[in-house]
Formats: structure tokens, sequence, C-alpha cells
């Protein structure tokens, strides 16, 4: 290699690198300015960029994972798995807590917890009120149905 094509290749490097960069490809502009720092150290401002890249495509990775479990969460409350759907929200708030609206799905959730805890407690008593009825246990039966 001649001395101007030596000159060329990091500065052809780094143009592919910032146009990646600005495409929003970092992983792929990562990659770019590493060979840029390969064929010369101290080329501009190529190592800034490239920990700017590398850190703009974790952010992008962890933007894309707590998309997912906000929709993984939705979809776990439609289907009335209200458990996972709280973990799944509580996830969210721990790894983004301004992510759209997670703190109000997360608050219905819990109330539909609520809810189905006190429905469930009702139905308890009530079938063993109709039990103890039968049984003609009509002590058991009013102290079922007085709670």
């Amino acid at each position: 290699m001649t001395g101007v094509q030596t000159c060329a290749l990091p500065i052809s490097l780094y143009a592919q690198a910032l146009d990646l960069y600005n495409s929003n490809q970092f992983d792929k502009a990562a990659q770019k300015f590493e060979q840029v720092l390969t064929v010369q150290p101290r080329f501009k401002d190529a190592s800034t960029r490239l920990i700017q890249s590398r850190n703009r495509s974790k952010q992008n990775r962890l933007n894309q994972e707590v998309k997912q479990l906000y929709r993984r969460g939705m979809a776990q409350f439609s289907a009335r798995d209200l458990e996972a759907a709280s973990k799944s929200f509580q996830t969210v708030i721990l790894l983004n807590p301004n992510y759209k609206d997670v703190r109000e799905k997360l608050d219905h959730v819990q109330q539909a917890i609520d809810e189905s805890t006190v429905e469930e407690s009702l139905a308890r008593q009530y079938t063993a009120g109709i039990t103890a009825m039968k049984a003609k246990d009509w002590t058991k039966a009013l102290i079922a149905f007085d709670r």
C-alpha cells in the first residue's frame, strides 16, 4: 500500500462508519470504527464514536426487550394471566420506569388480582354454605353465608 492509500483507508472507513451511525445501524458502525482504529489507532474521534456506537446499540437492545416485555404483559393481562402480567410490567418498570403507561397497566393488573381474590373468597364461602345446608348443618351454613 502506498502512503496515499494508507491515509485514504481510515478516512473511507470512518465515513462509512459515520453513515452507519447516522442511519442507526450502531452494531455495524461499531465494527467500522474498530476497523478504523485497527488501521490508525488515534484517528480523529473514532474511539469515542466506537464507544457511542456500542452504547447506542446496547440501548436499542434494551428498548426492544422492554417493548417485548410490555407487549407480553398486555397479552398476559388479556388472557387473564394476572400474576404473569404483573411480573412482566414490574420488569418493564425496573428496566425503564417511564415506559408508556406501564405503571397504570400494573395498577389495573393489581386491581384485577384484588377483585379476583375477593371473588374467589366469596365463591369458597358460598360453596361452604351450600355444602353445610345440604348436610343440614344450619350453624355452619349461617357462618359461611354471614362472611
